[in-house]
């Protein structure tokens, strides 16, 4: 698979990607505590950045041909009638919800959410 005319293994890009996406997660989220750009704002300057991407990937679609031959069930696969997308998609859904009902980060991520008096109620640290 090449990315940006370097070769390197199907599992390496695959990690790239997630780690550039977690990336513009990491500034979507600065955006909005550290900076205080408001959420619609910081919504739509992250459109805007994803609509130049998508216009790069269209002009380098002919990348895709040469994609091994291993990860072409990722995008057109599925188990059982249940296309690999769904199951990726019903999987990440799952990891999140645990998180979000289990764990003390998830508590905080509901009790903060677009409320900080609510926060500070339950000494959750909302100070920037």
């Amino acid at each position: 698979m090449n990315i940006a005319n370097i070769p390197m293994p199907g599992w390496a890009a695959i990690l790239l990607a997630l780690a550039l996406c977690a990336m513009l997660g990491l500034v979507n989220a600065l955006g909005l505590t550290v900076i205080g750009i408001p959420s619609f704002i910081m919504t739509l300057a992250m459109h805007a950045d994803r609509s130049r991407h998508i216009g790069v990937a269209r002009a380098r679609a002919d990348c895709l041909q040469g994609a091994p031959t291993s990860s072409r069930p990722l995008g057109s696969g599925s188990i059982g009638g249940v296309p690999w997308i769904v199951i990726v998609a019903a999987l990440m859904l799952l990891g999140v919800h645990l998180v979000l009902t289990y764990t003390r980060f998830g508590r905080y991520v509901y009790m903060v959410g677009g409320n900080r008096e609510a926060a500070e109620v339950f000494r959750v640290s909302t100070s920037n």
